[in-house]
């Protein structure tokens, strides 16, 4: 268990998996996650495909006011594509409260008994590298996923920076 925020102690595979569920409800195409400042910060590209208002060189930025994402900057990037696929950009903030209240959002939805997860969703992926990194007792500084290439850097209890890349299995 690694202390995150003001007390509030939450291993890698709960902080990853929860942040993974987050990325699956927005299909994200690839991402990166930084563990700095006592908060976890994430940026990816999420793909739409058959999107009728896409147009060129357009870049607009909102800040989005519902429950699940207050206080997240979107900017969105609108590309015109022979296969109709607009590509947003996306960055997000999560503070120790956002964690906790997502993996209880998560519980609540994973209550359905004979529901089988999907051990390649991206959340199970992330799950079993933050356990991984739990095992190891490091300190984890960053993940990326693209192309279904995971690479995390993290830090041993000596002090050794280590990268290391997993499949992501789409």
């Amino acid at each position: 268990m690694k202390s995150f925020s003001r007390g509030v102690t939450v291993g890698y595979e709960i902080l990853l998996r929860t942040i993974g569920q987050r990325l699956e409800s927005q299909q994200v195409k690839s991402f990166t996650m930084e563990i700095r400042d006592k908060k976890v910060l994430v940026s990816g590209r999420i793909g739409f495909s058959g999107s009728k208002y896409v147009q060129s060189k357009e870049r607009t930025s909102v800040k989005r006011r519902n429950a699940e994402t207050i206080g997240t900057r979107i900017s969105i990037d609108r590309e015109v594509r022979r296969s109709h696929v607009s590509l947003r950009t996306f960055r997000d903030s999560y503070a120790a409260a956002d964690i906790n209240r997502l993996d209880q959002e998560g519980k609540a939805r994973r209550r359905d008994e004979d529901r089988i997860p999907n051990s390649k969703s991206i959340s199970q992926v992330l799950r079993a590298i933050g356990a991984y990194v739990s095992r190891k007792e490091g300190r984890l500084h960053s993940v990326a996923g693209r192309d279904g290439i995971i690479e995390i850097v993290y830090e041993t209890v000596g002090g050794k920076q280590i990268t290391d890349i997993f499949r992501w299995p789409t």
